[in-house]
C-alpha cells in the first residue's frame, strides 16, 4: 500500500495492468520503479529463507504467537528486535465467554446460557460485557525476551494525551522507543519518543517515508540496530 502511494496510484491493484486477450500481468510503466526493488527483494528473503510470515486473525492467537516467538527469539539476545506494531484490540471477549452457538435474534428463543438481547417492548437490543485485553509489552520486556530492543506504538487524537501515554509506556514496561501517531498525521509525520539518560521522555520528530513506518525505523537499536532477529507484529 505504501508502494502503490508513492507511485501516485490508489492501491496495488492500479500499478498493474492486464488485458482481455491474454493472461498477462504487467506493471503499468509509472510503477516499475517502485515495484521492482520490492519484488527483487520479496523474492530474495524467500530464497535466504530470513522471513517467516506466521498469519492470525484473532486476538487470541496474536497473544500465544507473541508469546511463543518472543520465546525463541530470545536466544538471539540483544540482537534481537521486538517491533509491535499491530492494531490490537483494546477489549475483547474472553474465550470462556463466548456462546457456542448462533446467537439469536429474539431473547426467547435464546435459551439459557446463549448471550441473549434486551429491551422494551418490540425494540430488541444486544448487551455485550467486553473486559480489556491483557498488556503483554511487560512480559516481552521481563519473562520472554527481556534482552530485545523492543519498539511499541500508541495512536490519540489528542496530542497532549499522546505524549504523556507515550512517555508512561516507556516507563511502565521499559521500552526502548514509542512510535507516537497523531491521528491526523499518523500518514505524513513520524515521532519516536524515548528517555534520556535522567529518564525524561525526549522525541525525535521527521516527515513519513514513502516506503512506511519500516523505512523511518531503520537502524533502531543499541548501537545502531541489531544484526540478529526481528518480531514483527503488524497488519
Amino acid at each position: 500500500v505504501a508502494a502503490a502511494a508513492a507511485a501516485g496510484g490508489g492501491g496495488v491493484l492500479d500499478m498493474l495492468s492486464s488485458s482481455i486477450s491474454d493472461f498477462r500481468v504487467e506493471a503499468v510503466p509509472g510503477a516499475v520503479p517502485t515495484l521492482r526493488p520490492l519484488v527483487l527483494r520479496h523474492h530474495q528473503t524467500r530464497t535466504d529463507h530470513t522471513l517467516l510470515s506466521v498469519p492470525y486473525t484473532s486476538v487470541f492467537e496474536y497473544l500465544q504467537l507473541l508469546r511463543v516467538l518472543c520465546r525463541e527469539l530470545a536466544a538471539c539476545g540483544p540482537c534481537t528486535m521486538v517491533y509491535l506494531a499491530a492494531a490490537v484490540s483494546d477489549f475483547y471477549v474472553p474465550w470462556d465467554n463466548l456462546p457456542k452457538h448462533k446467537i439469536q435474534s429474539r431473547a426467547a428463543a435464546a435459551g439459557p446460557g446463549v448471550l441473549s438481547g434486551g429491551g422494551d417492548g418490540d425494540e430488541m437490543g444486544i448487551t455485550l460485557r467486553l473486559e480489556q485485553v491483557p498488556k503483554m509489552l511487560g512480559h516481552v520486556r521481563q519473562l520472554w525476551c527481556a534482552d530485545a530492543f523492543t519498539v511499541g506504538f500508541k495512536l490519540e487524537t489528542d496530542p497532549d494525551l499522546l505524549a504523556f501515554k507515550a512517555v508512561s509506556s516507556l516507563r511502565k514496561y521499559r521500552m526502548h522507543v514509542v512510535v507516537a501517531n497523531e491521528m491526523d498525521k499518523r500518514k505524513d509525520e513520524v515521532v519516536l519518543i524515548s528517555l534520556g539518560e535522567a529518564g525524561h521522555g525526549g522525541s525525535n520528530s521527521s516527515a513519513a517515508p514513502t516506503g512506511g513506518l519500516d523505512g523511518g525505523l531503520n537502524g533502531l537499536g543499541p548501537n545502531g540496530g541489531p544484526k540478529g532477529g526481528a518480531l514483527a507484529f503488524g497488519e
